[in-house]
């Protein structure tokens, strides 16, 4: 049956994955290997059977977990199209095209977008906040907006662009006006389309 090959090739793919770029000693893939078991035995325990168990209804649960995640999926895909694929980031063509430096690299193509909203950055745990949770990103979220004056202040100094957005809407509005880039030849585009910034 083609799905059984499907799931053995996975396997074996995260298998190597785990060998050739982790360079994980067999006892740590072990152990980690029971760690993913244990996390997805939990997730299907918790979304699945014990809702299932206990309303009686696998289509009631089962409808109720794809739109909860649809949901979820599209929450965060906006979240990371706000912060990564708008019409002021320096988005790459090819791996010479990209800064060597690292942090300049994380610069040049994320932004940041509404940083004064505090119940959205209390709800999406700071990824509003994308430039820093992508160069400090084991630091705790709240110190983000102190970190963000220390950054742009620096991105000023050094003469490297610095993307934020004052609000969602002015995000929503790069990421179409990128979208609308991409479907059209430079000629086509209107002159404030082609020049648009966050804000306008």
């Amino acid at each position: 049956m083609p799905h059984k090959c499907q799931l053995f090739a996975w396997c074996i793919s995260i298998y190597e994955y785990s060998i050739n770029y982790w360079n994980l000693s067999k006892t740590d893939l072990r152990r980690c290997l029971h760690e993913i078991l244990l996390v997805k035995s939990w997730h299907v325990s918790a979304y699945l059977i014990i809702p299932i168990l206990i309303t009686g209804s696998f289509k009631v649960v089962f409808l109720y977990y794809l739109a909860h995640f649809m949901g979820l999926s599209f929450f965060i895909t906006t979240i990371f199209l706000m912060a990564h694929v708008t019409n002021v980031q320096k988005l790459p063509m090819s791996k010479k095209d990209t800064s060597k430096d690292w942090a300049i690299r994380q610069l040049e193509t994320t932004a940041d977008f509404a940083v004064n909203n505090k119940f959205l950055g209390w709800a999406i745990g700071g990824l509003n906040f994308q430039v820093e949770h992508h160069i400090f990103p084991n630091i705790c979220s709240i110190h983000y907006p102190a970190i963000q004056k220390i950054v742009k202040r620096m991105s000023k100094e050094w003469n490297i662009n610095y993307h934020e957005a004052p609000t969602i809407w002015s995000a929503v509005k790069g990421h179409y006006f990128h979208l609308k880039r991409l479907g059209t030849t430079d000629t086509e585009l209107t002159p404030a389309c082609r020049t648009a910034k966050f804000g306008n």
